[in-house]
């Protein structure tokens, strides 16, 4: 949540790969998702890059205006109403 919460201030983000983060950074265009020694390169990278972090963090504010209430209700929904389809043909 935390990740996502900074792209909506257009703040890009170097993250672990892991569950959480793959929905909340679009690698190469809101930030980067990184392991190991990798991590520290894409740190190096965006806070020694000046037009690289604006191009990033105008990603992540992109990125982030597509997690609204109402997305979140509708793919609710569609998760519902396909167990409830996958129910009625058993």
């Amino acid at each position: 949540m935390t990740v996502t919460e900074a792209a909506a201030c257009g703040t890009p983000a170097v993250v672990t790969r892991i569950a959480g983060h793959l929905d909340a950074v679009d690698h190469g265009a809101s930030g980067f998702l990184a392991e190991g020694p990798e991590l520290t390169h894409h740190l190096d990278l965006v806070l020694g890059d000046q037009a690289l972090r604006r191009r990033l963090g105008a990603g992540a504010l992109e990125l982030a205006s597509r997690f609204t209430w109402e997305a979140t209700a509708r793919g609710t929904l569609e998760a519902l109403a396909s167990a409830a389809a996958a129910r009625h043909r058993r």
